[in-house]
């Protein structure tokens, strides 16, 4: 029976993982880990490990007891900020099926850069030197509405949809004065009202080994959340779009010259 390590199987995308792996009908045992001891009960896992944040000094060390103790055949780490400090140690590395921890550490703003000179249609982006250049911003874009988003992270991080300069200057504002943000996090970008589309891909050394694309329908507690964005979709629709397949599958490549491993791209729609 192989066994498998989920960090932060707590979360939405860790929970699902779990069940994927329990549908089918080979057997595996399963050890689940997460910061959080409440969200630790979700996954249907066989052992489950409470470990500090992925920032914590312990937090590596506590990995490897576990893959030592239980004989861990493979990583699969979640979220994005676990997968980082996975990949960044050799060891751990060797059991997971993570691209090098550069690709990882890539945020939005450097991807859009890389994707924007390699030709492949990414959304407008602007960043701000002062916050009162956002007044410039929303002129250029013909008044809005723009996104307000943070360079890096997830769920939506620091997200929200503004109609107006003024209510964006509010937006970032807040977050700088209860200190968590700077201005230097954040960058603008226009909305595009179109499809929201998800695209997930496995790869190995350069080979694309499957792929399968999704139609994000609904998101968790939406009606809370001030950007409507809260990371994981609750519903998802499955799409088959050769089109879609060839702009991901070449974002990829722009991104990692040899993939290794599991990416995914997210695409928005325009008015078209």
């Amino acid at each position: 029976m192989k066994k498998i390590l989920v960090t932060g199987s707590g979360g939405i995308g860790g929970v699902n993982f779990v069940r994927a792996l329990r549908v089918i009908d080979e057997k595996f045992f399963i050890v689940g880990t997460d910061f959080n001891q409440y969200h630790l009960e979700f996954p249907n896992v066989d052992i489950r490990v409470r470990t500090p944040r992925h920032s914590d000094h312990q937090f590596i060390p506590l990995i490897k007891k576990i893959v030592a103790e239980h004989s861990i055949d493979f990583i699969h780490p979640q979220p994005s900020s676990e997968s980082l400090v996975i990949s960044e140690d050799t060891e751990l590395k060797q059991k997971t099926f993570l691209p090098n921890s550069s690709i990882i550490s890539y945020d939005k703003l450097t991807t859009q850069k890389i994707l924007f000179e390699n030709n492949i249609p990414v959304a407008i982006t602007k960043t701000l030197s002062s916050i009162d250049e956002l007044q410039s911003c929303f002129e250029k874009f013909s008044g809005g509405p723009l996104w307000i988003r943070s360079k890096k992270g997830a769920g939506g991080n620091l997200s929200l949809l503004c109609k107006n300069h003024e209510e964006a200057k509010y937006w970032i504002n807040l977050w700088i004065m209860k200190n968590n943000a700077v201005l230097d996090d954040f960058m603008i970008q226009e909305y595009l009202p179109g499809r929201n589309i998800a695209w997930d891909s496995f790869w190995h050394e350069g080979k694309l080994i499957a792929s399968y694309s999704r139609e994000r329908i609904e998101y968790p507690f939406k009606h809370i959340s001030p950007s409507g964005i809260t990371g994981t979709p609750t519903v998802s629709k499955i799409i088959v779009d050769e089109n879609i397949n060839k702009l991901s599958e070449s974002a990829i490549k722009c991104i990692d010259e040899k993939p290794h491993g599991n990416y995914a791209v997210d695409l928005k729609g325009d008015q078209n």
